[in-house]
């Protein structure tokens, strides 16, 4: 496995626990990193960076994803895909990691701890805000071409790319009598749960 891939699977991981633990101390998180990339310098540095730059710009990050996951408020997406969500989205605003290489490694994490409809899901999301990367946080133009154009509309029956062949038809799980509760995954065992 790459590096960095195992890198973002560490950050994702830890940007789920701080999502259901938001007051967890630095020191817990820096040991956590440390002891799962075996204390390599350079690879804990990274995660650090990514933890930082995620946590620093959540609100601006937590807009863009609503924005562009049409019928999809932040708190309603699994907590796992939200991290996968926030990660992906600050590598493609801070410049950091090519665009399409942050979507392609936040496909691949979603494949790998998320449920089926999240890959799909996840890139419509992440290519839509690749495309208005470079736009002001509610901006109208952002807004007027996302309603104009079919494939950048992301609400979780709605295709996700120009070709159609990445559709999710499903409403992920979340049912009218839970629907103020977060759909969640366990990162260990993959599994949907609902708190």
């Amino acid at each position: 496995m790459p590096r960095r891939r195992r890198v973002r699977e560490v950050v994702i991981q830890v940007l789920y626990q701080l999502d259901l633990h938001p007051d967890a101390p630095w020191s817990a998180i820096k040991q956590l990193v440390g002891s799962r990339l075996n204390h390599e310098s350079e690879l804990t540095q990274f995660a650090y960076r990514l933890i930082r730059g995620v946590e620093a710009r959540r609100d601006e990050i937590d807009q863009r994803i609503t924005e562009t996951a049409t019928h999809w408020h932040i708190r309603r997406l699994a907590a796992m895909d939200r991290a996968i969500l926030r990660l992906a989205t600050y590598e493609i605003l801070s410049e950091e990691t090519p665009g399409k290489v942050a979507i392609n490694e936040a496909i691949e994490l979603a494949k790998r701890f998320s449920t089926a409809q999240s890959a799909p899901f996840v890139n419509g999301v992440l290519d839509c805000i690749l495309k208005t990367a470079g736009e002001p946080v509610g901006s109208s133009s952002r807004s007027e071409r996302q309603s104009s154009d079919d494939s950048a509309q992301i609400d979780g029956s709605a295709q996700l790319d120009g070709k159609g062949d990445a559709a999710v038809a499903a409403d992920r799980g979340d049912s009218d009598e839970d629907s103020d509760k977060p759909q969640m995954t366990d990162p260990e065992t993959q599994t949907p749960t609902t708190h």
